[in-house]
């Protein structure tokens, strides 16, 4: 999981300090699934239910029941959960 950025019109010392402190959360929802070696690059939530296909790349919202994978991750397939 990584979140955060730094400034890119700050140089130097300056630039290791200009790191914003909010507005880069990642959320992850009740029963999603990451995989090994998911990268989640925030800002981004990934949805109740979802799977994370290993070795992706997520750099946006994941919607709940839906299954991404690749680089940059992308729908897979969507789950349709039982009784439904």
């Amino acid at each position: 999981l990584l979140t955060g950025s730094h400034d890119t019109n700050k140089f130097g010392k300056e630039r290791k300090q200009a790191v914003p402190h909010v507005g880069c959360d990642i959320v992850i929802r009740r029963g999603a699934w990451v995989a090994t070696n998911a990268i989640i690059l925030g800002p981004c939530e990934v949805g109740e239910n979802a799977v994370v296909a290993a070795g992706s790349v997520v750099t946006k919202n994941v919607p709940p029941y839906h299954m991404v994978g690749g680089s940059p991750a992308r729908l897979i397939r969507i789950i349709e959960p039982a009784g439904r």
